[in-house]
């Protein structure tokens, strides 16, 4: 349960991360994967399951549990890979849908009745195919900050594959320096450090939290599994520019677009209701996103860029604009909440809008 690097010394035991009011517990699958959650369950009905987002654990979540608490019950777990939960590799062919048959088996495992879900970043993507293929445990959709409904390395409205094979998506993207960071469990400020990261990326303007809850994000970073079968994953040769596509294995591959599609919310005949929640300043989830191989080759940051022509940056605002009033046309019932100053990160930026617009999904 506890699988760490040895190289990582300064990792703290889960009860030095809890917040008061805040439980820990763990719940063993079928599948024999220990999954650990965090929970508020003051109120026992209604019920709200939070899905955190990729290098991040639930540890991010409990200021918004306490918010919650006393409105419902609010869970929050570990993903295998991430915080206290168990390891296992990630099958990249199926865009996330390894995850989705998780939250489902943990959903069931706990004997819950359908309920809220709210996806943070990746936990949105986990939580589109959950709905696609475990629609039985979901009343209701949220997705703050998420990955774009066609994955990561689409061009247009409708999310079309780059090229064929995916390139310019995948693990060959992610931040090898900040990798690095990760296994020698760097807490401090150097500019690759997971807390530099955070600060610069994961929000627009760090001065949102504690120094005593920056160190628990920074816990809860430093418990990403890593590796070709996690975090990043491996990649592929690719004939197309910038080189490189999408693998088999691992967690960044499985968010490209090559494997990962949520077009198929928009063929189901009953739709949860969504709540959609974005920043404006947000710089992972942008029609200018630091995720998008053509936006770093815009800047220079990756050499030889063929230019829009070819290679057209990824308007990840637009598709999900554009998917959302799609999911309405047909049915579907969507609120909206965009915050113009806020960056990737809305329930620790603005906490109170945020916790405003799920207290009134939730009712």
């Amino acid at each position: 349960l506890h699988a760490t690097s040895v190289k990582n010394m300064a990792l703290l035991d889960i009860q030095e991360l809890l917040v008061s009011g805040v439980d820990s517990r763990v719940q063993r699958l079928p599948s024999g994967l220990d999954l650990h959650y965090l929970v508020c369950d003051r109120v026992k009905t209604p019920t709200i399951i939070l899905i955190h987002g990729n290098v991040s654990s639930s540890v991010f979540w409990q200021r918004t549990m306490l918010e919650l608490s006393q409105h419902a019950r609010i869970v929050a777990p570990d993903l295998p890979n991430y915080g206290f939960s168990g390891r296992r590799p990630v099958i990249a062919s199926r865009g996330l849908s390894d995850y989705s048959d998780d939250l489902a088996a943990f959903h069931q495992a706990l004997g819950l009745q359908p309920c809220h879900w709210l996806g943070w970043s990746m936990g949105g993507g986990i939580l589109m195919k959950l709905v696609m293929e475990h629609q039985e445990v979901v009343i209701g959709l949220g997705l703050s900050a998420s990955l774009p409904p066609y994955g990561l390395g689409t061009v247009g409205p409708d999310g079309r594959l780059r090229h064929s094979d995916g390139a310019g998506s995948g693990a060959g993207i992610a931040n090898q320096a900040l990798v690095s960071a990760l296994a020698r469990g760097d807490t401090g400020h150097d500019p690759a450090s997971p807390r530099t990261v955070m600060r610069k990326v994961y929000v627009a303007d760090p001065v949102v939290w504690t120094s005593q809850d920056e160190d628990r994000y920074v816990q809860g970073m430093l418990r990403t599994a890593l590796g070709s079968d996690y975090y990043p994953g491996d990649s592929s040769a690719s004939d197309n520019w910038p080189g490189y596509a999408p693998g088999g294995r691992g967690i960044v591959n499985a968010m490209s677009g090559l494997y990962f599609n949520a077009r198929g919310l928009l063929d189901l005949k009953s739709k949860p209701p969504v709540l959609w929640i974005q920043g404006g300043k947000d710089q992972l989830i942008s029609d200018r996103s630091i995720l998008d191989a053509s936006y770093l080759g815009q800047l220079g940051v990756l050499p030889g860029w063929p230019g829009a022509g070819e290679c057209p940056l990824e308007p990840m605002i637009e598709q999900w604009k554009e998917f959302l009033n799609a999911y309405e046309g047909l049915g579907g019932t969507v609120s909206r909440l965009w915050l113009a100053n806020c960056g990737h990160s809305p329930h620790l930026e603005e906490p109170e809008a945020v916790h405003a617009a799920l207290r009134k999904w939730l009712s």
